[in-house]
């Protein structure tokens, strides 16, 4: 899937966006190196929590509100939290 298609969809239909498909769309186009990150007070070793490391990075570099940005995980924010 291309960025652009995945933008349109996060948009248009945020709850039908899964976690496996962000994952997919982001290692398709981008080239990724574990880095330490925090959230909050959560701190990730490089290589811990990469899902959300690759997530959270791609969220900033295409400027999604925080929303979109949480869209992004699925299942896990909108049926977990």
């Amino acid at each position: 899937m291309t960025i652009t298609t995945f933008l349109e969809k996060l948009k248009q239909t945020p709850k039908a966006i899964t976690f496996p498909e962000t994952i997919a769309v982001i290692e398709e186009h981008f080239n990724f190196t574990p880095t330490a990150f925090s959230n909050g007070t959560q701190h990730n070793a490089a290589g811990e929590d990469s899902g959300s490391c690759k997530l959270f990075a791609f969220a900033k570099w295409q400027n999604l509100s925080q929303a979109e940005t949480l869209a992004c995980f699925g299942a896990y924010y909108f049926e977990e939290v």
